[in-house]
């Protein structure tokens, strides 16, 4: 429900859609290799690139839930 309200409250804002995105596979690289995340909402500069897993360039904000 939380990621949902903060998607909505940002495309009210006047983020664009293509910008605002739920359940998008997001690729960190590191010193041991490539590692991914899949954040509840992610937004972007730009809209990311079709593919399955998209880099972080152009990420301005990523909500995740706690795993700890």
């Amino acid at each position: 429900m939380i990621a949902s309200r903060l998607f909505a409250w940002l495309i009210v804002a006047g983020w664009p859609a293509e910008q605002v995105l739920q359940a998008v596979g997001v690729r960190i690289s590191g010193p041991d290799g490539d590692g991914g995340r899949i954040p509840d909402v992610s937004v972007w500069r730009k809209p990311p690139s079709r593919s399955v897993w998209a880099t972080v360039t152009d990420v301005v904000l990523v909500v995740s839930p706690c795993t700890g």
